[in-house]
């Protein structure tokens, strides 16, 4: 047998190997996906009231991930502190995959507000997978002389401290997103915090308050109504859901503030099990109704890796901690 030939014999013997163990692999997720792993329902807690954009998202979700874990999935709704509390339950529950968190980025932002947390965020709580964006909406009321992310700035450049603007309270994106825009153009408007985003688009709406930042669910909901006027998102581009809506990055070069929405399992659950969610979680989204339920609510599709994820949460904490200490914003 010739040289040329035993080449030829390894190189197709590799082949195999690779091509047997591809099929394995696969063979062995498509069992996990198709035998329920327990009896029990996964607890899926969210942060937030029922009724809320992130308890909105989940529920659409919900029906499917159940599918793709093999077993029944259930919300539980723990809100209070910014999802605080529902982190703190989270990273108190067993490292068994049957308890996870669909977290928004109260997670990345408490850090830098709170003295004292009742986790630790670094170990006490495991990454899993990436879910959704969801963009900061900011609007205005229509008796404001501004219709476009470059008026708006002009606007507030041009009249410090005599604009206000609401938000969901102290200490969260919309707010921490507010300081951003201030750090990087020297506007100065006052900060006038509410308990969620709905009293403050009523204010809004009733001309109490000029400006709001709040979700873009919140807010486009109610920008066919005329009541209101939505400026631009905080989105990297216009989203399909609402085209003719600016970003706010279009007069404001390199802005960016999105609400990511990310499923988190407690410190020290298994490296096998992690996998297994975060597959269960890609194929999930990968349902074009269920993109196109989500787009609907403002919320863009984004699964990512679990290591992928991993380095988004300690950037993001980091960002939004400097944000916060410059500004110094503390939780109250």
């Amino acid at each position: 047998m010739t040289k040329i030939q035993c080449k030829k014999i390894r190189s197709a013997w590799s082949r195999l190997r690779k091509f047997i163990l591809v099929w394995f692999t696969l063979f062995l997720l498509g069992s996990a996906f198709a035998q329920p792993q327990s009896g029990k329902p996964v607890r899926l807690i969210v942060g937030y009231a029922a009724g809320g954009g992130a308890d909105i998202l989940a529920r659409l979700m919900v029906p499917r991930l159940a599918e793709a874990l093999g077993q029944p999935v259930i919300v539980d709704n723990r809100p209070g502190a910014g999802g605080t509390i529902a982190a703190a339950q989270l990273a108190a529950s067993a490292p068994d995959g049957q308890t996870l968190y669909f977290s928004d980025a109260g997670f990345v932002t408490a850090p830098g507000i709170y003295d004292q947390l009742p986790y630790d965020p670094n170990i006490g709580i495991a990454p899993v997978a990436n879910v959704a964006s969801l963009p900061l909406a900011f609007s205005v009321h229509p008796s404001v002389p501004a219709a476009t992310p470059a008026e708006l700035i002009a606007l507030l450049k041009a009249n410090p401290d005599k604009y206000s603007y609401g938000s969901p309270g102290i200490g969260t994106l919309h707010h921490l997103s507010a300081e951003l825009i201030k750090k990087q153009t020297g506007i100065r408007m006052t900060h006038i915090p509410y308990k969620g985003a709905a009293p403050a688009l009523t204010d809004l709406i009733g001309g109490q308050i000029p400006l709001a930042i709040t979700s873009a669910t919140a807010a486009l909901g109610h920008a066919g109504s005329g009541k209101l006027r939505v400026i631009g998102l905080s989105s990297r581009e216009r989203i399909s859901s609402a085209p003719s809506v600016a970003t706010m990055a279009e007069g404001l070069q390199g802005f960016s503030a999105t609400n990511d929405l990310f499923v988190l399992a407690p410190g020290g659950t298994s490296a096998a099990t992690i996998a297994r969610i975060n597959a269960a979680v890609k194929v999930t989204l990968s349902s074009k109704e269920l993109q196109e339920s989500f787009l609907a609510q403002g919320a863009i599709v984004e699964w990512t890796s679990t290591e992928d994820l991993a380095i988004r949460i300690k950037r993001d904490i980091e960002r939004w901690r400097s944000i916060a200490k410059e500004a110094s914003i503390r939780a109250q």
